[in-house]
């Protein structure tokens, strides 16, 4: 993993779907993005997937490999702003100040081509790039939009600001929306510090590791599971040299002599395999590590959404750069308590809510940011979910009392 102080602060990107200016997404300690369906919410984070999806592929991909472990995009153009003109910018910032900026293009064969880059180092002036500048000796279209590893051993220089930013990348996690169902068992996979692709293909074999080598990270998973209310243990049986099953605890808390009282996933309600990858994630990330969760509160009861929101910032709180993509209004209002509360260890000010809209004619998307200040409030807290909500309960009264009438 990069240094500790090396973290992703910043997304950058331009004329890229909902996003046509150019458009800085601070990323804090705890980031929350929320807002209507289609909003851009998801399109926000695809910089980091993309990058980080070209940066895993085994083989060589060319600057930027759309369909892979993260997302498949069908086409170059389904990236570009519709009635966009230009190069499409992607780009992540450091917390350490290292920046790059990657401009992608079709050439006239209609090839996917590096059009230029801009990196920056901690300390130094930005630097602008082009695929004619003296700096490299290869076609730069082929080697990984200039962020490989490897690109040294390939004959191009590559500036120090863009390795670091490509070692920060590498090292993101990313738990889906559309997670693993429940399974009887789970292919066996290799697991390290970096993980290619989707997070959720490799708990089974995370936790069978942490079992093996007796780490205290699998009783913090049980612990957490237990404060959602969904089980009290959670362990990894190995079923043959290529499957690993998972079993839990079959009541949410442990009795007397039922230790041995577990089943298997596949037996218990959705919601464990669906809050299992999202709290191993959060326990496996290290200080300064990205992790990036699209709806922790999916197949949740009410109750356990709002405890999710104390383990989100518990994990904020040890250092992990947590984003969270929701439509839960109860994690939001759970994570405000906690902060306001002042016990949980995370400064207010590192949490921060940008709220997506569309532009109804244009369709570009729209974001207002926020910090939370001490007292765990957001400022102008965006009308949607309040409004909704009472407008329901207005309605449904309404109903009742005309129905009694």
């Amino acid at each position: 993993m990069a240094k500790e102080q090396d973290a992703v602060r910043k997304i950058v990107l331009e004329r890229f779907r909902a996003f046509r200016k150019r458009t800085e997404l601070e990323i804090g300690r705890l980031t929350l993005l929320a807002g209507a369906n289609s909003s851009g919410k998801s399109s926000v984070m695809l910089p980091v997937l993309l990058l980080k999806q070209t940066l895993d592929a085994p083989f060589d991909p060319g600057p930027l490999l759309l369909a892979g472990g993260h997302v498949t995009i069908g086409s170059f153009d389904h990236l570009r702003t519709h009635g966009a003109t230009g190069d499409v910018v992607l780009g992540v910032e450091t917390t350490g100040g290292q920046a790059i900026e990657v401009g992608f293009k079709r050439d006239r064969k209609g090839e996917i081509v590096v059009a230029s880059m801009r990196c920056r180092g901690a300390r130094g002036p930005t630097a602008e790039l082009r695929p004619d500048a003296p700096w490299h000796r290869r076609p730069v279209g082929r080697v990984r939009f200039m962020l490989g590893s490897d690109a040294g051993r390939r004959g191009v220089s590559v500036p120090q600001s863009a390795l670091v930013a490509a070692q920060v990348l590498e090292h993101v996690l990313h738990v889906p929306g559309l997670r693993t169902p429940p399974l009887r068992d789970y292919p066996v996979t290799a697991v390290g510090d970096t993980f290619q692709g989707k997070f959720d293909l490799y708990v089974a074999s995370l936790l069978a590791d942490w079992q093996r080598a007796r780490d205290p990270r699998i009783k913090d998973v049980a612990s957490d599971l237990s404060t959602l209310g969904l089980t009290w243990k959670v362990h990894a049986k190995r079923k043959s040299d290529t499957h690993v099953a998972i079993e839990v605890g079959r009541l949410p808390a442990a009795t007397q002599g039922g230790a041995h009282d577990l089943v298997e996933i596949a037996d218990v309600g959705v919601g464990v395999s669906q809050a299992l990858p999202v709290v191993v994630a959060l326990h496996q990330a290290v200080r300064g590590q990205l992790v990036y969760v699209e709806q922790p509160e999916l197949h949740l009861h009410p109750k356990a959404q709002e405890r999710m929101a104390g383990i989100l910032v518990a994990a904020a709180a040890r250092g992990v750069r947590v984003v969270v993509e929701t439509h839960s209004s109860l994690l939001l209002i759970g994570i405000q308590a906690a902060v306001a509360r002042g016990v949980c260890g995370l400064p207010a000010n590192e949490v921060l809510l940008h709220w997506f809209a569309r532009d109804p004619k244009s369709g570009d998307a729209n974001i207002t940011s926020h910090r939370l200040d001490e007292t765990g409030a957001f400022g102008d807290w965006p009308a949607d979910f309040d409004t909704v909500e009472l407008a329901a309960h207005s309605a449904y009264l309404d109903a009742a009392e005309a129905r009694r009438a």
